[in-house]
This record gives C-alpha cells, structure tokens and sequence, in this order.
C-alpha cells in the first residue's frame, strides 16, 4: 500500500500506522505546514503521546520553530503534557526494554537494607539537562521568548482596546527551580516488560484556561495561547456552547414574490372590475329595450330643388304617444351644402313628437354633390306617418 498522504495531515488524523508507513516510504521527518508547524508540533498540539516517541525515533528535530516562534519542547510546556516534555528531553536514552530482575522473596528490613546500600543517586533534572547548552544559545532562547511574551501581550492589548504601553519592561529570566528529592525506591520482587498497548491520548482536565478553536474545535490548556494555530482565529472557551448560524432568509426573492402577488392581485381586480361592470351595461341595455315604446315610422320624400338629388333619405321613428298610433305629416324645411350634408333643418306640422322625429331623419339625410352642380340647396322633406 503507497502512502501519499502528507506526513502532517497522517499526524492530525492520529493514524500510528500511516505515519510509520509514510516515513519508510522516506518522507521529511521535519515537514511543516503553512503556519511553520513541523509534524512533532502537530503531534504535541493534538496530544499524540506516541505519535512524538515515533517521530524522535526517526530522526525528528525538536529545535525547529512556527511562525509563533515556538518549538516542540516548548508546546509540549505550554499544553502541560510531562510524557511528551521527558520524550524530547531525553531523546537520547536508550529504548532497551528492562531486564528481568528476580529479588528473592526473603529480604532484610527495609531499615537495615537502607543502612547497608548506598543511596540512589538522584536523577538529572531538565535544568541540568540545559547545562550542556551554551551561554550563546540560552541568550538566543531568552530574546526570542521574549520577543514572543511581547507579540502575546501585543494581542492581549489589541483585544481588550487598551493603549500602547509607553516603556514595557523586560521580563526577568526564571531562576532555576531546586530539583525535587526522589522518595526511595520500592523494592522489586519480579519485574517483567509490559505489553505495548495503544491507548487514546489522555484528555485533558476541566479548568478555567481550556478554550477551542471556533472552526477546528482544537483545545488549548494555556491561558498564554489567544489564537488557534491552524486557523488563526481568536479562541473561545472550551465551555461555551457551539451555536450554529441560522439559516439566512433570501430577502430579495420575498419581495419578488410579494410585488408579483400583488401585481396579480390588482390584474384579476381589474379583470372583474371590467367584467362585471360590461355585465351590467348589457343587462341595462337589454331591459331599456325591453321597455322601450313602440315606434311609429314616417315616410320621407324630398320636395322642391332636392327632387331626384337624394343619396339616402331615412325614415322618420317617432313613439306612439296614445294606445294607438295616429296619422300625420311633417314638412321639414332643410338647407344643404355643396357637398350633399343637411347643415339646417326646420319641422312643420303635425305633434311635437312627429317634428322631431322627423327633423332629427332629415339632418341625417345626405344628397349628391354633382347633381347639386357643387352649390348650397334649399328644398322640403315630407314625412307620412301612416298607423
């Protein structure tokens, strides 16, 4: 099987195997990502213990920095992970499994054999592991921490809006802590090399300091650390509850909706506005015909210079006034122009309702122009209304 898959992201993921099989197959021991972290940083950030051992192993330089100016040893301080921090102090101890060591059950007092064998001696401490260090390399260590508490304090006071500091004293260096005496060893009966088993990596404790990232959901257990070191983010605390956005509402398609609903509104309005109102009209003109009188029609005949000049000479409609229609004649005195149109007109005769009957057919009446020789024409129009 081919691994190729960076040696970071196997590191992130957790998967011992992946990673054993990417460094046989030759990858960078002391590949970094783009925040300059190298895989034994990621290893220690993410808590895998035994990710760390098998890095040092194969080769892993723990003095190596991140754009944060942090190395492994310094992680492993900061996330409080002591396995890791004698992993890398003591790098270079031998990984020989013990011997097996029988002790016969019989054995002196603990008091006598305490007096007859020489005490133990004490273990080195990692301030005496540093000694080796020199005086060039401690001073280096020192400004770039420095350089660091000054960057995190830098961002404390952006977060929190406070002015520049005028004068920012230099820390002190910490004085060496005494090494702590060791209690005396137990004595052993039968020693035996345990299983290697793989357990999770332990989580951490519950305290005031823990915090996430708001997008990878990384712990962080110092309170010196304000910003995830994958995503750049400002922490929260671990505690805060992970609230989701709520879903945004498309603003713009609800008001293209409501103006086409009300658009459609006032379209269908109008179209029974329109339709009922036509709906009446008719019903009023079917019910005045229905009402309207009966009609009496005059029969009209030209008289004087307009004899054989008619175009159209219409009858005459007139209501029956009484229950039965009556007998009369109208003579309607017209005036005509040059072009055949009755301009004036004059009834003579019979009721009221007869003359204008009568003069409202002769204004509609029209004569021809070429037998009027193109000049004005006066003649008479005689309407019979006959039962």
């Amino acid at each position: 099987m081919s691994y190729s898959l960076p040696l970071t992201n196997a590191v992130q993921s957790g998967d011992e195997q992946a990673v054993s099989a990417i460094l046989a197959n030759g990858a960078d021991v002391n590949e970094t990502t783009g925040g300059g972290q190298t895989a034994l940083i990621l290893a220690i950030i993410f808590g895998r213990t035994n990710l760390v051992k098998l890095l040092m192993n194969a080769g892993a330089d723990p003095q190596l920095r991140d754009n944060l100016g942090l190395n492994a040893l310094e992680w492993a301080q900061r996330r409080g992970l002591t396995e890791a921090v004698a992993i890398l102090t003591n790098s270079h101890r031998e990984s020989t499994p013990p011997r097996k060591i029988v002790i016969p059950l019989e054995e002196p007092p603990p008091q006598k054999k305490a007096a007859k064998e020489p005490p133990p001696p004490p273990k080195r401490t990692n301030e005496e592991d540093k000694e080796g260090v020199s005086e060039a390399e401690k001073s280096l260590r020192w400004i770039a921490g420095f350089k660091q508490r000054l960057h995190e304090q830098e961002l404390r006071r952006l977060n929190r809006n406070e002015p520049p500091p005028s004068i920012i004293e230099p820390p002190t260096p910490p004085e060496p802590e005494p090494p702590a005496p060791e209690p005396p060893p137990e004595p052993l009966r039968s020693v035996t090399p345990p299983p290697r088993i793989l357990t999770p990596p332990p989580t951490p404790e519950k305290s005031s300091t823990r915090k996430r990232c708001p997008q990878c959901n990384a712990i962080y257990n110092s309170d010196l650390v304000k910003y995830c070191a994958h995503h750049i983010v400002p922490l929260v605390p671990a505690d805060e509850p992970i609230i989701s956005d709520p879903p945004k509402s498309n603003v713009p398609m609800f008001w293209i909706l409501l103006i086409i609903t009300l658009a459609g509104s006032v379209v269908l309005g109008s179209l029974i506005t329109t339709y009922i109102y036509r709906s009446r009209q008719a019903a009023e003109r079917v019910a005045a015909e229905r009402v309207r009188p009966p009609l009496q029609k005059g029969t009209a005949e030209a008289g004087g210079d307009l004899v054989g000049k008619a175009v159209s000479l219409p009858d005459a409609e007139c209501p029956v006034k009484g229950p039965e229609p009556v007998t009369g004649t109208v003579t309607v005195r017209v005036m005509v122009d040059k072009n055949g149109q009755v301009y004036w007109a004059r009834g003579a005769g019979g009721d009221w309702l007869m003359r204008g009957a009568a003069t409202e057919a002769a204004m509609k009446s029209t004569f021809s122009p070429e037998k009027l020789r193109g000049r004005q024409t006066e003649g008479t129009i005689t309407y019979t209304f006959k039962p």
